[in-house]
């Protein structure tokens, strides 16, 4: 994996290389058998001082967690890191804003030019992934694939930063270490990962290897939750184990820095739990969801923060600059150097003088090149094959030893759990977890013990093609699914039983609410009739008030009037009156009367009795309502004693039924203990019967040809691999055996002179490159 920042290179620096490099692109380079590699080298070194972006790699071997490590780094789980599917491609993971119309895809780059890129939807495929960038792929991917770019957004920093995912170490797919050294001569620095258990001697060696074209390291130990204090192990007993093996095995740096391991300790499962909330529990046997103390405890716990301070504010925003410088004036170095070391060899070549005697055992070499080549060809073959067959007799009793162990450790774990953790295991899965898991450890065992001996075998393969060939040096990684049946304890006639007594109490229960709440309604209408009752009284007493009131208004009763007036009568005439005869026989006499008046004490009276009826009428009617209220609350005063007698009796008998009930119950529990303590044990034998069953009968087998399968896989490459190296290796001896026999004075004097030429010109650049001042201390010094 790499990593890539914008950098601020100083402009002295800058220009200085950047004339080497254009000094060097002028060479005649065609007179070294490498020259288009060289160009290149120097095309790249150049595009990085141009670019100014920072790169990092993350190596290590497939056991390493290289892939859980790096989606801990950018805080998201989007790299497959499932212990069979090992990275076969560079991936570059690049960080970009939320908002860019990049973020969250992926582009599958191939090498065949006319095929077009693939555009892939991260979000709506996150294990895309795998169909391009791991040995689970159908494609040939370190031959179809140029190279995976993934576009997401990093949440711990806002720069230009690209991560590069790279082949293990130890993967010996074709082509895996070639990519990885590939990206190492291109990176600024690196971060190596090694797991908890494993210091590999090979991964040493190829440290030592990447130790030439890398001067800035730091060094992480992953795994560190597998770490066991009960055995007396600490983190830091482990990280001085590993900076003391380091200190050992590291060469010192290219410019003679005193370089001293800067080494962590990390959980990057803990860290990435922690961190991305998609991931609901740290592991899948786990029957709760973690919280937000449990995600912050678990960061504390994998000691990651420690590791991204430092590179984040150290390495990356603190040193980046000189990290810069160092790594591209290593890289220029490096290429200096082995151009100079391929013209001294070519140099060396031409001007050997052989006499007689060499000549004729060159010749005998050659002769014996061609009579032995195919049997020592046959003879190495027979060393795979004997390997490969011993490989396969030793994984075949290897897996009937775990299997038959696993089954033991299934069968103590049953037999110890008593039968009601027994039934809660089995509704939680747990046994069929535990063996997944067991597989699941014991598959991950063989495949890295499978390539650390597999790597063996191939490194053992090419040391003896190496002797194969005469020197001509000049001497200076199925599921299991337990159902259990569940025991059925019930009995008709005691279900029967228990349904009568439930009804009758669901009847009683029912009554007895009935009757509470008629309770509850006659208690509001005995408050409203109290309410009413006393309104009434007041009304009685307010009418009597009102009366009194509007009497007195009245005042006193009215006297009879009498007065007198006068009045006129009509008189007849006498008859023989004059006037009667002269004119109308009668007259209007006056006279005087006395008048008595009533009227006013009428009036009085009337009203008075107005009064009186009116307050009459409204008190009668209170008091008739008063009645009324009085014999209703009598009757609900009856009523509710009736209510709390029939309330005593209904809890009477549903305390009765309950106890009826819980006899029963207890009755049948008794019987169904035994029933189901006698069920469980079967079950227990039953599940034992099937595990067993399922792991000789399925898992055995399952492993047997999977392992099979990577033994022969791996095995077919390897002899691929070491057939290509030993033919070139004999035709790389041929011909120069047969250059040191045909080469004469004139054609040697001829062939020298752009050998020397060439060596001369960059002789003199790698004096200028001297010149450009670096300081002489690592980034990855304390």
């Amino acid at each position: 994996m790499s990593s890539v920042m914008n950098v601020a290179v100083p402009a002295a620096f800058e220009e200085q290389m950047l004339a080497l490099v254009e000094k060097f692109e002028a060479l005649n380079l065609n007179v070294a058998a490498s020259g288009g590699y060289y160009k290149d080298r120097a095309d790249r070194i150049a595009k990085q001082l141009s670019e100014k972006e920072f790169r990092i790699t993350v190596v290590g071997d497939f056991s390493a967690g290289k892939s859980t490590f790096l989606n801990a780094l950018i805080g998201k789980d989007i790299l497959p890191h499932a212990v069979t599917e090992t990275t076969a491609t560079v991936t570059y993971i690049r960080n970009v804003p939320l908002d860019h119309p990049s973020a969250d895809t992926i582009v599958v780059h191939f090498n065949d030019n006319k095929r077009p890129d693939t555009v892939l939807n991260l979000k709506e495929n996150p294990d895309a992934l795998k169909m391009y960038t791991t040995t689970q792929s159908s494609l040939n991917v370190a031959s179809d694939i140029s190279h995976v770019d993934i576009y997401v957004n990093f949440k711990n920093t806002d720069e230009k930063v690209v991560f590069i995912d790279t082949p293990g170490l130890n993967g010996l797919a074709k082509g895996h270490r070639d990519l990885t050294m590939h990206e190492i001569k291109q990176a600024h620095a690196s971060i190596c990962l090694f797991h908890l258990r494993s210091l590999a001697q090979n991964n040493l060696e190829f440290l030592q290897v990447l130790r030439k074209h890398q001067s800035s390291f730091l060094f992480v130990l992953n795994f560190i939750d597998e770490i066991k204090s009960s055995e007396g192990d600490t983190v830091e007993q482990k990280l001085q184990w590993l900076q003391e093996q380091l200190q050992v095995n590291l060469p010192e740096d290219r410019t003679g820095a005193d370089v001293r391991i800067r080494a962590f300790g990390v959980s990057a499962l803990k860290a990435i739990v922690s961190k991305d909330h998609s991931i609901p529990r740290l592991y899948s046997t786990d029957l709760v969801n973690l919280t937000p103390e449990d995600r912050e405890r678990l960061m504390q716990e994998s000691l990651f923060q420690e590791f991204e301070d430092y590179l984040w504010k150290e390495v990356l925003y603190g040193e980046k600059d000189r990290v810069f410088r160092h790594s591209l004036y290593s890289a220029f170095q490096s290429l200096l150097e082995e151009i100079s070391e391929e013209m001294a060899k070519a140099i060396s070549f031409n001007q050997l003088q052989l006499n007689e005697q060499e000549t004729l055992d060159i010749e005998r070499r050659l002769v014996q090149i061609d009579e032995f080549s195919v049997r020592n060809w046959e003879k190495l073959s027979h060393y795979m094959n004997s390997r490969h067959s011993g490989l396969e007799k030793l994984v075949k009793e290897k897996i009937a030893e775990d299997v038959a162990f696993i089954l033991t450790q299934i069968r103590e774990k049953v037999s110890g759990d008593d039968f009601e953790a027994f039934e809660l295991a089995i509704q939680h899965n747990t046994y069929s977890n535990l063996v997944e898991n067991k597989i699941s450890s014991a598959s991950y065992e063989y495949q890295y013990y499978l390539n650390e001996i597999l790597e063996e075998v191939y490194q053992t393969s090419i040391l003896k093609a190496q002797e194969y060939a005469p020197s001509v040096e000049i001497n200076t990684e199925g599921n299991l699914v337990i159902k259990a049946v569940q025991f059925d304890g019930s009995q008709y006639k005691f279900e029967k039983q228990m349904d009568k007594l439930q009804l009758k109490k669901s009847d009683y229960a029912a009554e007895t609410m009935k009757i509470t709440v008629e309770q509850e309604d006659m208690v509001k209408e005995l408050k409203q009739i109290e309410l009413r009752e006393k309104k009434a009284k007041s009304g009685i007493l307010e009418a009597a008030t009102n009366e009194t009131t509007e009497q007195n208004r009245l005042g006193r009763e009215p006297e009879v009037q009498q007065y007198t007036e006068t009045r006129y009568r009509t008189v007849e005439r006498h008859r023989f009156s004059p006037a009667r005869l002269f004119g109308s026989s009668t007259y209007e006499e006056a006279y005087t009367a006395t008048v008595t008046d009533t009227s006013a004490r009428d009036q009085w009276q009337r009203n008075k009795r107005q009064i009186q009826d009116k307050y009459a009428k409204i008190t009668d009617e209170l008091q008739q309502e008063s009645i009324e209220l009085r014999i209703r609350k009598k009757q609900f005063e009856t009523k509710a004693v009736q209510h709390k007698d029939m309330l005593a009796r209904l809890q009477t008998k549903l305390l009765q039924v309950d106890e009826d009930i819980r006899r029963k119950q207890i009755e049948h529990e008794e019987i169904m203990l035994k029933a189901r303590n006698e069920f469980l044990r079967s079950e227990k034998r039953r599940l034992l019967e099937q595990i067993e069953k399922f792991l000789n009968e399925r898992i055995y087998y399952a492993l047997l040809d999977s392992t099979k399968h990577n033994v022969e896989e791996n095995m077919t490459s390897i002899r691929g691999q070491v057939q290509v190296y030993y033919e070139r290796n004999q035709e790389q001896a041929r011909q120069r055996l047969q250059m040191m026999l045909q080469s004469s004075r004139d054609e040697m004097q001829q062939q020298l002179a752009p050998y020397e030429a060439l060596q001369q010109t960059v002789s003199q650049l790698y004096e200028e490159l001297k010149d450009i001042q670096l300081p002489r201390t690592a980034v990855i010094n304390d």
